[in-house]
């Protein structure tokens, strides 16, 4: 009887650290993926906000030869203006500059976009086999 009672004890014990162990594995897993998205979201909010700052910048840029072309055109005696001009030729250089980090930047974010997708579709599948 005593014999009986031990096994019954070890059974349960055992029963009970496999659960842990299973607990354990599945919350590692869990906390590993829950940790690579955060990372991914994290990366793309910073490349969201590199952009937007990139947006803004050249927007400045903008209003700056804006302002220049004004004053040009205001004086009486107006040159022509062309993107040559001293004043206006570094503005545009930075333009250029901007648009090709904003294209950088648009290129990472849709390839978040791509990777996210297909995260998910596997997600779906990999649920969907479970049930």
């Amino acid at each position: 009887m005593e014999k009986e009672r031990n096994g019954k004890s070890a059974k349960f014990w055992d029963d009970v650290k496999g659960g842990f162990e299973k607990g354990y594995a599945a919350s590692k897993e869990g906390l590993k993926k829950a940790g690579a998205a955060i990372q991914k979201f994290s990366d793309k909010s910073v490349v969201a906000v590199e952009k937007k700052q990139f947006e803004t910048k050249r927007k400045k840029s903008y209003a700056q030869i804006g302002e220049i072309v004004a004053k040009k055109l205001s004086s009486k005696n107006a040159s022509p203006i062309e993107s040559s001009d001293e004043e206006i030729a570094p503005l545009l250089k930075e333009v250029a500059n901007f648009d090709k980090e904003i294209a950088k930047r648009e290129k990472l974010l849709k390839q978040f976009e791509k990777e996210g997708a297909a995260s998910e579709k596997a997600g779906r599948k990999a649920s969907a086999k479970k049930d």
